[in-house]
């Protein structure tokens, strides 16, 4: 339900749905991850980077979360980690001065 109530622009919805799925399981990195997108998505970006955090700790072959960590990272101004996460989630990171950071 959550995945859909997001897909439909309803944050506030997905967010309550995914965390009622998270109260049961608060250690699944798949409720972490999804209640962290949705408060990423919000602006929230304090509590969906510890969401993510979280769900790396638990599952550290994350792909997504260390990527996402990396993002938020990087709109953050941390650009140094930000990069090292994001390389670490996406592949490899080049960083163009005009365009920004881009993955490829």
């Amino acid at each position: 339900l959550g995945i859909t109530l997001q897909r439909l622009g309803n944050l506030d919805g997905a967010r309550e749905s995914y965390g009622r799925a998270l109260a049961l399981a608060p250690d699944y990195p798949d409720f972490l991850c999804n209640v962290a997108s949705v408060l990423e998505l919000q602006g929230d970006l304090d509590a969906a980077l510890a969401h993510y955090q979280k769900a790396l700790e638990l599952d550290p072959e994350r792909p997504e979360a260390a990527g996402s960590i990396g993002s938020i990272l990087l709109a953050m101004g941390e650009l140094e980690e930000g990069l090292v996460m994001e390389r670490r989630g996406f592949g490899v990171v080049r960083f163009d001065v005009q365009k920004g950071v881009s993955i490829v």
